[in-house]
């Protein structure tokens, strides 16, 4: 049994490494914050942390409840461990013997866990092991289902593997929809080539691969993010390395590896072409799997190349047809070399620099947090903090005070675009976007900055900020005030609580107030305020809500069975109805 977890304890151990190392690159920032708010406020459906809200489960509905529940650190050894040996089992079973891909992969694994990509390291978990009993439910070669003498004698078994396989799968897609659309790219792979020799099979493979792809999908659809994730060209030229080598002939690979490396050649570059939130993700594939599995096939090749045909030594003087394999070989092994360096480039941010800075931890950010509280006197503001190089004010700060930015890529391009311009970010432009985010105190952090910051960080110690004024200063923050700033919510509202499940908001007088928080049309008026006031969308993603009566309205969130209240034929509710408030939180 030892033997046979080999690549799983050596996933584990090296996660120790990384714990004890204290690693921890650019995503753990996210992964902190969003276990965090769940063990706090359970499953949430709008989290108004970062952006003016975001929709946790567009990322992931099943990782941050895990992780809340189990702890980041134990799930990623889990994952890792789980991962290895699915891997292993898979290549071992095709290739005879346990090959130096297996300890390769699990090698691997700390690249996700020191950068932080941990829901793409559960997601792997489960969708690796949905491949695997998938595999392990076909019949032996030459065997048939309940053959005299062969191990898969029972129908149920199988049956219990393909049904175990499938909840795998959606489990994988329910933990990121990276993780989901990957294995519902391998079932169709899987199928693809079952076809000639097994249509039925292909089908069912067919079926399952469809279920994976409706999981993936509805949480998106459900809750759809803006913007879009960046893709170099360098990790599209990696990843058609991969699959060019994957789907050659001189590897030996199997023929559903053969048509996956296909199918994903194909859907990259289409990702490349047309921007997606996807973007960039799609690299992890290849990374992640693909170069493992070229560490497990690609030295098969060569032996079976130096092999002649009976098994017997090559001689050194060959044709020109084993010349040129031996080319081809040479070439595809420089290829892997390059590859395996590009798999590790993205976790050497995570090993030293930033990470390690005083940046990364919580009292770094508790002075700021602190003179904050003073400030506001216990009104929700929201604060623009110049993001540091791995956003650890993502999950410091954004808990207690909410962020103008926030930590995902894609979100800020869509909203913050000014910070992404060539050129010099000027003054005036700076403060339109201050006051049209609802901004009331900016802060700028003595500590390496990400590469979307530098230009704020330099326009902001230049001090020709119009409307800044400076309120403190410490040795490692800088703070001002943004005097003409609204806050909130503008005309004759208030907005006195926010939190996850509901925002209260106070009207003094009758009137139309625009909040800033991001519309969704999961906003809902409870029923003594729905006869009185009314939520629409408002220009710049905010939300407007207009109201006949003085007072205070709680607005709540309401996947199903919204209600956006209607302001055409108002009639004022009852004191004891309006009584509810919202429980204020420090988010």
């Amino acid at each position: 049994m030892l033997r046979a977890g080999g690549p799983a304890l050596l996933a584990v151990a090296l996660c120790l490494v990384c714990y004890i190392a204290g690693w921890r690159g650019t995503d753990w920032a996210a992964q902190i914050y969003r276990s965090a708010q769940v063990a706090r406020y359970g499953l949430i459906d709008w989290d108004p942390g970062w952006y003016g809200g975001t929709y946790p489960l567009n990322y992931s509905l099943l990782y941050p409840l895990a992780a809340a529940y189990v702890g980041l650190w134990p799930l990623a050894a889990l994952s890792g461990a789980a991962a290895a040996f699915s891997f292993d089992r898979l290549v071992s079973a095709d290739l005879g013997r346990r090959p130096a891909g297996s300890w390769y992969f699990a090698v691997a694994t700390v690249i996700e866990v020191a950068i932080g990509q941990l829901p793409t390291l559960t997601g792997e978990a489960f969708a690796l092991g949905c491949v695997l009993c998938f595999a392990r439910s076909r019949p032996p070669s030459g065997g048939a289902p309940g053959a005299a003498g062969s191990p898969w004698r029972s129908r149920g078994a199988a049956v219990v593997r393909l049904g175990g396989g499938l909840g795998l799968g959606i489990l994988a897609a329910l933990t990121t929809p990276v993780a989901g659309s990957f294995l519902a790219l391998a079932l169709f792979a899987m199928a693809a080539s079952d076809f000639a020799s097994s249509a039925g099979r292909a089908w069912l493979e067919i079926g399952a691969a469809a279920i994976v792809m409706a999981s993936t999908a509805a949480l998106p659809v459900l809750f759809p993010g803006a913007g879009h994730f960046p893709f170099p060209v360098g990790d599209l030229v990696a990843i058609l390395s991969v699959c060019a080598v994957i789907a050659s002939p001189i590897l030996g690979a199997p023929r559903a590896l053969r048509v996956g490396a296909f199918a994903y050649g194909a859907v990259s570059v289409a990702l490349f072409v047309v921007p997606t939130q996807m973007g960039d993700n799609d690299e992890r594939l290849a990374a992640y799997i693909g170069v493992p599995l070229l560490v497990c096939y690609l030295p098969r090749a060569y032996l079976s190349w130096r092999a002649g045909p009976n098994g017997s030594p090559r001689p050194h003087r060959g044709s020109g047809r084993r010349t040129g394999r031996s080319t081809t070989t040479a070439a595809a092994t420089v290829v892997l070399i390059c590859l395996v360096a590009w798999d590790w480039g993205p976790a050497g941010e995570a090993f030293g620099g930033a990470t390690d800075g005083r940046s990364s931890v919580a009292a770094f950010y508790r002075p700021l947090i602190d003179e904050l509280d003073v400030l506001s006197k216990g009104t929700p503001v929201r604060v623009e903090v110049a993001p540091a190089a791995h956003h650890w004010e993502s999950a410091y700060v954004a808990p207690t005070f909410n962020l103008a930015r926030g930590w995902e890529r894609q979100l800020d391009m869509a909203y913050d675009g000014i910070f992404y311009q060539a050129g010099l970010l000027k003054g005036s432009k700076y403060l339109s976007w201050l006051l049209s985010n609802g901004v009331s105190y900016v802060a700028l952090p003595d500590a390496p900055l990400d590469y979307a910051g530098t230009s704020e960080a330099a326009l902001l110690r230049s001090g020709t900020v119009p409307g800044l004024r400076p309120v403190w200063r410490s040795s490692t923050w800088e703070l001002w005030r943004v005097r003409a700033s609204a806050g909130l919510a503008s005309g004759p509202a208030r907005v006195s609580a926010v939190g996850p499940k509901s925002v209260l908001v106070h009207f003094s007088a009758p009137g139309t107030s625009v909040l800033k928080l991001r519309w969704t049309r999961y906003w809902s008026l409870p029923g003594a305020d729905r006869g009185s006031a009314c939520l629409t969308p408002a220009p710049g993603g905010w939300t407007e809500m207009r109201t006949a009566y003085a007072g205070e309205f709680q607005l709540e969130l309401s996947v199903f069975g919204a209600n956006h209240g209607n302001c055409k034929a108002p009639s004022k509710p009852t004191d004891d109805l309006r009584s509810g408030k919202a429980q204020r939180s420090d988010g």
